[in-house]
């Protein structure tokens, strides 16, 4: 059950991270089309469309704007329902520019660092765990082969010395 729940949790972790990875890659490329010109509605199209290889079918599907609400009414409910809920405040602010007409590539910038440092973090975390995995895996594979090349001789001649 424990075994379970860690696996779980593991792979719950690692589809966060590549949704930060997939996040921050939208929003670079989303942030270069804006400081070229382009309108937010359509360098959001423009790159799903031109990353669709490097994205997740999910990060896809759900950042592709389709229905009735229109690129405004699509910001506004990612402001209330993204699945990352410290990045919802993010999504409510560039949708908050978007209606004024405010520039977006300042708010796209920060949104942009916000989530680098949290890549950052994770891969920091991701780091910190891996001499302990490398240790368990030395001790598993490289520990019990020496210890039975040291004591499988020494028990056979115990049980020669006594027949």
């Amino acid at each position: 059950m424990v075994f379970v729940e860690k696996e779980r949790l593991l792979r719950k972790r690692r589809t966060l991270r590549r949704e930060r990875q997939d996040l921050a890659l939208f929003l670079l490329a989303n942030s270069a089309m804006i400081r070229s010109g382009w309108d937010l509605a359509f360098a959001w199209s423009k790159t799903l469309e031109l990353l669709q290889k490097e994205l997740t079918p999910d990060f896809y599907a759900r950042f592709a704007c389709r229905g009735p609400l229109g690129f405004q009414g699509f910001l506004e409910q990612f402001a209330q329902d993204y699945p990352l809920p410290e990045y919802r405040i993010w999504f409510g602010l560039l949708a908050e520019h978007y209606a004024s007409g405010a520039s977006l590539e300042p708010a796209l910038r920060a949104f942009l660092k916000t989530l680098e440092g949290d890549c950052e973090r994770d891969w920091q975390a991701h780091v910190r765990a891996l001499p302990l995995l490398t240790t368990l895996v030395l001790a598993v594979f490289f520990l019990v082969p020496a210890l039975a090349l040291v004591f499988v001789p020494l028990v056979y001649e115990l049980t020669e010395s006594f027949r």
